[in-house]
């Protein structure tokens, strides 16, 4: 892969990871094609502008010391952003284990009054039971 294309398939992860601050898959993602950017192509990412015409983001980097700049049509980068915000099957984000809420008695749990207790003290209390 080219750095270019890399560098911009990073930065869609990394909006997509800024836009879904609650996602962890998505920072996840955003993480391993900075990984690939450092480890494959030795580039290191400074910042992230937004164009004076926000027509476009453009990435201040550097590859192997050297400053550059690169320029990537904003609609085209937020395209992942918009097609994972707007299907409903990623709309479901698994946060990391949380405690359960305590909440009053489960039906059919003792404390309720059922469970198998319950089935064997209403058994016994039934006209015609042992």
């Amino acid at each position: 892969m080219r750095a270019e294309k890399a560098l911009e398939h990073w930065l869609e992860a990394e909006i997509l990871a800024r836009g879904r601050p609650h996602d962890p898959a998505a920072r996840k993602t955003a993480d391993l094609f900075y990984r690939i950017l450092l480890e494959d192509h030795r580039i290191e990412v400074d910042a992230i502008e937004e164009a004076t015409d926000e027509a476009a983001y453009v990435v201040v980097y550097r590859q192997a010391g050297e400053p550059k700049r690169a320029a990537f049509d904003r609609y085209r980068v937020e395209a992942l952003l918009r097609a994972v915000e707007g299907d409903p099957k990623y709309g479901i984000v698994y946060p990391e284990a949380e405690e359960p809420e305590a909440a009053g008695p489960k039906a059919g749990s003792p404390e309720e009054g059922g469970g198998p207790e319950a089935d064997e003290r209403g058994a016994a209390d039934q006209p015609g039971g042992p």
